[in-house]
C-alpha cells in the first residue's frame, strides 16, 4: 500500500514539474474567468423553550480560474458568511459557513456559523498530464460523499445528512495535497487524493499522509440518468475511516438521490456515526419541490431529521427557495427536536 502511494506522489511531482515546464517554456496566458454565487434572507430557528429569527448572509463565494496554459490552471475560491453574533437557537449548526473550509477568519464574538466567517475553499495548481489526467497540488474539496458532487448553493434540499455533517467536523472534506483525476482509464471518474492529513482531529499521530478515493460514473439511457457514486476517507490510523456509497437518479421531470455514510474517529467523543438518507424531487412547471429523509446513528442511538424544498427559478442567475428541517424527531440524540425554517433569495454569477 505504502509503495502505491509513493508511485502516485511520484506521478505528481511529474506532472508538477510539467507543469512548470510549461510555464517556463513561454506559453501565454489563455484568459482568467470568474464566477460565484450569493444567498441569504431570513432564518427561523424553534426548539423546546427556545426560539429565534435572524436575517443572515448564507453563503457568497468567490471563485477564479486563471489558464496559464493549454494544460496548465490556477483555482482560487473563497466564501465568505454574515450573521447576527446572537445565533439562531439551533438552526446555526445547518448554516452554510459551518461546511466551509477550516482555514478560515472568524470574528472573535461568535462561532462558525453566526458573525462573520471568510474561508479559503480552494488554492491549487492543476496540470493536465494526459488526455484523461490531471494532477492537483494545492487546499481543496476532498472527494468523499456524494453530496459534495453538488455545491451547497445547487443542493437541492439544502441541508446535509448526519455523516457528512460529522465527516466535515472531523476534517475529512478539506486539505492539502495532492490529487488526481483520472477519466476513463477505468469507466467513470476517479478521484484520488493524497493529503497532509493533521487537519483530521486525531491526538497522537503526526505522520502525513492521509489518503481518500471516489468513483463516480454517468450512466444514460434514454432521458434516464443514474450515477452511481462510492468514495473512502483513510485517515493517519485504523480507526479514522469514512466511507460511503449511493447513486443520483434523474428522468425528466423527477430525480432521486440517495446515501449511505459512515465515519469513524478513534478520539472523537462520537467515535462512530452513520446516515443513509433519501431525496426525491420533482419539477411542478412553477417550481421545484424535494424532500430530503434521513436516519442519522451516534454510534449508541438513532433519529430521523426530515427535510422540504421548495425552489422558484426566475432565471438561470436568480430564485428564491423556502426550506423546512424537522432534526432530532424523537428526540434520542439530543434533549429537544428542533425546526428550522429559511426563505433565501439567491443569484448565481
Amino acid at each position: 500500500m505504502t509503495k502505491t502511494w509513493v508511485k502516485l506522489a511520484l506521478i505528481g511531482m511529474i506532472c508538477a514539474s510539467g507543469a512548470f515546464a510549461d510555464h517556463k517554456a513561454g506559453h501565454e496566458g489563455k484568459g482568467m474567468s470568474m464566477g460565484g454565487t450569493i444567498e441569504g434572507g431570513w432564518a427561523l430557528n424553534f426548539t423546546t423553550g427556545a426560539s429565534s429569527s435572524h436575517f443572515i448572509l448564507d453563503a457568497a463565494t468567490m471563485n477564479m480560474t486563471y489558464e496559464v496554459s493549454d494544460k496548465l490552471k490556477v483555482v482560487v475560491g473563497n466564501a465568505f458568511a454574515v450573521g447576527d453574533g446572537g445565533g439562531l437557537a439551533g438552526g446555526a449548526a445547518a448554516n452554510s459557513a459551518v461546511y466551509f473550509s477550516g482555514a478560515r477568519l472568524t470574528s472573535t464574538n461568535a462561532a462558525p456559523g453566526t458573525a462573520f466567517a471568510f474561508a479559503n475553499n480552494a488554492a491549487y495548481l492543476e496540470h493536465k498530464c494526459a488526455d484523461g489526467l490531471t494532477t492537483a497540488v494545492g487546499h481543496f474539496m476532498m472527494p468523499f460523499g456524494m453530496e459534495s458532487l453538488t455545491s451547497r448553493f445547487d443542493s437541492a434540499t439544502y441541508y446535509y445528512s448526519g455523516a457528512y455533517t460529522n465527516a466535515n467536523t472531523l476534517g475529512y472534506t478539506y486539505d492539502v495535497g495532492f490529487k488526481f483525476t483520472l477519466t476513463d482509464y477505468i469507466p467513470g471518474t476517479t478521484e484520488i487524493a493524497i493529503v497532509d492529513g493533521h487537519r483530521a482531529n486525531i491526538a497522537g499521530e503526526n505522520k502525513t499522509p492521509a489518503e481518500a478515493i471516489r468513483w463516480w460514473y454517468e450512466m444514460k439511457s434514454g432521458d434516464m440518468t443514474f450515477t452511481p457514486v462510492v468514495s473512502a476517507y483513510f485517515g493517519r490510523g485504523a480507526d479514522n475511516l469514512g466511507l460511503s456509497g449511493g447513486g443520483m437518479l434523474k428522468s425528466g421531470a423527477w430525480w432521486a438521490n440517495a446515501e449511505f455514510v459512515y465515519t469513524s474517529q478513534k478520539t472523537a467523543a462520537t467515535a462512530k456515526t452513520w446516515s443513509v438518507y433519501a431525496e426525491p424531487g420533482f419539477d411542478l412547471g412553477m417550481a421545484n419541490f424535494s424532500a430530503k429523509w434521513q436516519l442519522n446513528n451516534n454510534g449508541t442511538n438513532s433519529d430521523m431529521d426530515i427535510g422540504v424544498g421548495l425552489t422558484k427559478n426566475y432565471s438561470d442567475k436568480l430564485r428564491v427557495r423556502l426550506l423546512y428541517d424537522f432534526m432530532n424527531v424523537s428526540k434520542k440524540l439530543a434533549a429537544a427536536s428542533s425546526h428550522d425554517v429559511r426563505l433565501l433569495l439567491g443569484a448565481k454569477w
